[in-house]
């Protein structure tokens, strides 16, 4: 491994990579630490992906991934002031009052399943059509939007719920 191909690697990419987990994490700090995290797997496995057709794939894919899990390991607890009135009834409206309560966000995609995970935050943060989405993650397009719907019906039931969430 050489120096001089991870400071290149990190000099392309490393701007797209913040930005990418900025967006997912709604936070600076957290960002920066996952970029952090990003370049270290990159480090550990720079000898199999120097090959750009290879690199940029795999980067957004774990990029994607450590966001996720720090989603998940986010506090479980509701947050504070969020009741079933705030939240409209349709999907629009609903996403934008999601983008303004980033906290409300990871609380709802933290505790949603695996495979609908992806998909929401490629639908929603990432603003990708169904069609793309279904592409990346090897789905049916009425799959996909099976996952989108799953994901608001939750979304409002666990905000319904008076009990906070386990």
């Amino acid at each position: 491994m050489h120096k001089h191909t991870i400071r290149r690697m990190y000099e392309e990419y490393a701007f797209f990579i913040h930005r990418r987990c900025k967006r997912m994490l709604g936070s600076e700090a957290e960002a920066d630490d996952a970029l952090q995290e990003v370049f270290l797997q990159l480090i550990r496995h720079v000898e199999k992906l120097e090959e750009r057709e290879t690199l940029l794939p795999w980067l957004n894919r774990v990029t994607t991934n450590h966001c996720l899990t720090q989603i998940r390991r986010r506090s479980s607890r509701r947050p504070a002031g969020t009741e079933v009135d705030e939240i409209p009834d349709t999907t629009t409206v609903l996403f934008d009052t999601l983008l303004a309560r980033q906290d409300l966000v990871s609380w709802l995609v933290g505790a949603a399943p695996e495979e609908e995970r992806e998909v929401v935050i490629r639908y929603f943060l990432h603003e990708e059509s169904v069609a793309a989405i279904a592409d990346a993650t090897r789905v049916s397009v009425p799959t996909v939007r099976r996952r989108i719907r799953a994901f608001v019906t939750t979304a409002r039931g666990r905000l319904a719920r008076e009990d906070e969430p386990e």
